[in-house]
């Protein structure tokens, strides 16, 4: 793995779960072909031990993860980020920034905020698909 790049993430989605209720996870396995090859990253969102609810791969590692019970969000190295709703369709094309993301926050109202490793911080409604 690059420095600083964890080989698994996993991150809690949402708040309180109601007693006997599984709460919502999402997991990133971060992996790299032999030699040096390319990158990617298993993305999967599941509630418990039960199959996954979705997964997805992509083409760079996640450095960071966030969500709610409404939506997934992951920061990849090289400055993206990708939102997913709850049943794992994409919420908007990659988001593109200017430096690596530091900080990554999931809020009420369909908030996303993102705070790159430059001090640039951007905040996005999801629910409305835009930059606030």
């Amino acid at each position: 793995q690059p420095p600083g790049v964890p080989a698994r993430l996993v991150v809690r989605l949402g708040g309180q779960v109601a007693p006997g209720t599984e709460a919502l996870m999402m997991e990133a396995h971060n992996v790299q072909a032999q030699g040096g090859g390319a990158r990617a990253c298993k993305l999967r969102c599941q509630r418990g031990k039960e199959a996954a609810l979705w997964q997805e791969a992509v083409g760079a590692h996640a450095t960071l993860l966030a969500g709610t019970d409404r939506f997934a969000a992951a920061a990849l190295v090289g400055g993206a980020v990708m939102t997913w709703s709850a049943a794992g369709r994409r919420l908007l094309p990659p988001l593109q920034l200017d430096a690596d993301v530091a900080f990554l926050a999931a809020g009420v109202n369909h908030r996303l905020l993102a705070a790159t490793t430059t001090g640039a911080l951007h905040l996005w409604d999801l629910e409305r698909q835009q930059c606030l």
